[in-house]
């Protein structure tokens, strides 16, 4: 997004303005799908202000939880973990997504995670 927000500057924008269509994303998934550890998530221990000075935007919003759950016909169906830190089941024991990628099994103990997750 740096890149888009420097070349919206480079064409004569005074200010560049932010909107995510979505919460943001501070926690990693569990679930299946190929998500970064949160040490890589860019809203993951930032402020809103700390990723406008990341990005170089004027400012950065987002859709707020309340908001995402109201346009869902069942909102209690979904699991917003990767969004409040909270999971729709207990992760105790969680292989990172890079774990097979590293080598060979004689080290996939030293490459398991311990996460401390809060239930819903």
């Amino acid at each position: 997004i740096q890149k888009r927000i420097d070349m919206l500057r480079n064409a004569g924008a005074k200010e560049v303005h932010v909107r995510i269509s979505c919460p943001p994303t501070r926690y990693p998934c569990f679930f299946g799908i190929d998500f970064p550890e949160a040490s890589e998530l860019v809203a993951s221990g930032r402020s809103e202000e700390q990723i406008c000075r990341l990005c170089g935007a004027d400012s950065v919003g987002y859709l707020s939880l309340d908001g995402l759950k109201s346009v869902l016909k069942s909102p209690e169906h979904f699991c917003y973990g990767c969004f409040t830190g909270r999971y729709m089941c207990e992760t105790q024991h969680v292989v990172c997504k890079h774990a097979l990628e590293r080598g060979g099994p004689e080290n996939l103990e030293d490459r398991h995670h311990r996460y401390g997750v809060m239930m819903q």
